[in-house]
């Protein structure tokens, strides 16, 4: 790591899971593309990004891991304008003129969670996982809008930490200030445990039951 920090110019942050069995995302994969190049540009060789980390509460996008602090990203390929009230999230759509043609359309998963609850389960087992392991720190949880025809209107009682769309999009600038004193000596060992742990829980359901 000290060999790492050392170098000059900075190498592009490190992707992890660029996927042995490649997930299909549609236009979801497109976004979650723009993020990443985004991330390219702007982070250091001193970040790693992992790429569809799972644990047993489900997975996140992107779990970009560095000298700032961790950050769980959600990503999502939505065009109009975007309210979040808490945990309901709605959009409104328009027509390729501008003309408004629905409002108020749910945005949630199959199982009927907003983009912040499936965030948040996840980044919440992730956090007490890495506690467990005694990682300190807390996880920053970022919901980015990728679609270039996205907006953000009303947010109220927001449960993540950042809503933001790609051109806004500073992981370094939303971590400051909140690392503890120890979190540059753990980063290779919370680096390694988010590996192993997206492993376990990659692997077929009934392989995963000595999972924790």
């Amino acid at each position: 790591w000290k060999k790492t920090m050392r170098v000059s110019p900075p190498a592009a942050p490190l992707l992890q899971w660029a996927n042995q069995q490649e997930q299909v995302w549609a236009a979801g994969n497109n976004g979650e593309e723009l993020v990443l190049k985004e991330l390219k540009r702007r982070l250091a060789g001193t970040w790693t990004i992992a790429k569809g980390y799972r644990n047993h509460k489900g997975e996140i996008d992107l779990v970009a891991m560095g000298l700032d602090g961790i950050v769980a990203l959600e990503i999502k390929y939505l065009s109009g304008v975007v309210h979040c009230d808490g945990d309901r999230w709605y959009r409104d759509k328009y027509d390729n003129y501008g003309n408004l043609i629905q409002i108020g359309v749910a945005i949630e998963d199959g199982g009927g969670r907003a983009p912040s609850r499936q965030l948040n389960e996840a980044a919440d087992a992730l956090q007490t996982f890495l506690h467990q392991a005694g990682i300190s720190g807390n996880v920053l949880r970022v919901v980015v809008l990728s679609h270039d025809h996205s907006q953000i209107g009303t947010l109220q009682n927001q449960t993540v930490d950042r809503i933001c769309r790609v051109r806004e999009l500073d992981l370094s600038a939303f971590c400051r200030g909140r690392c503890t004193e120890s979190w540059p000596s753990e980063i290779e060992k919370a680096v390694s445990l988010v590996q192993k742990d997206h492993a376990c829980h990659n692997k077929p359901r009934a392989a995963t039951a000595g999972c924790t």
